[in-house]
């Protein structure tokens, strides 16, 4: 992530998103040319970089070729495009064989480079090359509009407010120069780490195993004859589960597109936390009881995954792509390319530890404590939205800047008032 800020900032971010397509290809080239467990830890490392350079560049892209009204939904196709590829990759996983599995991985970055091969670059990076020419053709391009002319306006507003960013030469500093950056990056990373720690990445990764765990759902169907349930037992599967899992999480994050430039982010935030807490509890609460105590809950062990189903929507409504969105959002075009680095190493880092201790902590502990965990998590993310995270629905990049700024000095000064001392007037009687 951090070399890639820089190089989104010095060739551009198409250049560099198309760039992370052969990087993958040939990764599973490798893979089915050399299949070794060495070579596999190898291509797993490669990829991770080019989903470094991903999680950096693209939401920076996206948000920067959206105009404020739609920005919200454009940012969100993200997230829905990111659980399109678990949809797919857990069809082929359950269809497939590994080495046809790879075949047919290997050819969904070719599809990729040939769609966004033709796509146009960023505005905002033409105009901080001083491409205005070019920049005003995107412009026209990416609004629909034939004649130049009939985007001048939007682009002289972007000139100008980047003009008003860049007086000098942005750094790494720049992130920590004033209070709003720093409040901006304390947003971002705290928005990031709760995307994370809500435990959805987890368990979509584990998914089969967990729904492997439960019994299978036919067992509370006591009036099912055997030839009947043995029927549906082929059907209702730990492989199918997952399958329905990650379609019900596809199709429910378009609707996020059309809610967050409505309702507004932060209270879709606190929404996704509140909805998520609840049912994580409730399966942590199945779990327990299935795992340390003698109640015997097998004739509800649809239970948890309709709680599991139903926090999933919660988190693809809110959290998920919502803190994509406030990182495309709050900070300046100078220095959008470095933050959005920190938010991808801060995203890898958490992904890491959690995805590393999940099942540790499964196992040793059990799975009623791991969805308590992200249930507390959600907790606290919910309590800190209330408190910390502003709106920023419809609003420029210079609107949102001028509000933090604003908030911040306005704290300032009420930490500065000194209270005043009521005057005690004593009466010449008294005397």
């Amino acid at each position: 992530p951090i070399p890639a800020s820089f190089m989104a900032d010095r060739w551009g971010r198409r250049p560099l998103i198309l760039l992370t397509c052969p990087i993958y290809f040939l990764s599973w080239i490798i893979i089915l040319v050399w299949p070794t467990i060495e070579t596999l830890l190898f291509t797993r490392i490669v990829q991770g970089l080019a989903m470094g350079v991903v999680f950096t560049v693209v939401p920076l892209y996206l948000s920067e070729i959206s105009s404020p009204e739609i920005r919200g939904s454009i940012c969100s196709l993200f997230h829905n495009t990111w659980y399109l590829g678990h949809v797919i990759e857990y069809c082929l996983g359950a269809c497939l064989s590994y080495r046809m599995y790879t075949y047919v991985t290997a050819a969904l970055p070719v599809i990729s480079f040939l769609v966004f091969y033709g796509q146009p670059e960023s505005p905002y990076f033409l105009v901080m090359k001083k491409r205005n020419a070019e920049a005003a053709n995107c412009l026209s391009r990416l609004r629909g509009c034939s004649p130049v002319n009939s985007v001048s306006e939007e682009l002289q507003a972007m000139v100008l407010s980047y003009n008003n960013e860049v007086s000098n030469k942005a750094s790494w500093k720049d992130i920590f120069r004033t209070s709003a950056d720093i409040r901006a990056l304390y947003i971002v990373l705290g928005l990031g780490t709760l995307r994370v720690l809500n435990g959805l990445i987890a368990i979509m990764t584990y998914s089969t195993q967990t729904f492997s765990h439960l019994h299978s759902v036919n067992a509370s169907l006591h009036s099912v004859n055997a030839s009947d349930n043995s029927v549906l037992s082929r059907i209702v599967t730990p492989n199918n589960t997952t399958i329905v899992f990650g379609v019900i999480i596809f199709i429910s994050s378009f609707f996020v597109a059309i809610i967050a430039d409505l309702s507004g982010r932060r209270q879709l935030l606190m929404f996704s936390a509140f909805g998520s807490c609840v049912n994580l509890l409730l399966a942590g609460g199945y779990f327990y009881m299935d795992t340390m105590t003698n109640i015997d809950v097998s004739r509800y062990n649809w239970f948890p995954v309709l709680t599991i189903i139903v926090f999933s929507l919660f988190v693809t409504l809110g959290i998920g792509p919502v803190s994509v969105m406030y990182q495309s959002e709050m900070f300046l075009s100078n220095t959008r390319g470095f933050a959005s680095s920190i938010s991808a190493i801060n995203l890898t880092l958490n992904a890491f530890f959690l995805l590393k201790f999940y099942q540790v902590l499964a196992d040793n502990v059990g799975e009623y404590f791991i969805f308590w965990l992200f249930s507390t998590f959600c907790l606290i993310g919910l309590i800190w939205i209330y408190i910390t995270v502003p709106e920023t629905r419809g609003k420029t990049f210079s609107q949102i800047r001028q509000e933090l700024t604003n908030s911040i000095q306005s704290k300032k000064n009420a930490s500065k008032k000194v209270p005043t001392i009521p005057k005690i007037e004593i009466s010449d009687a008294l005397l």
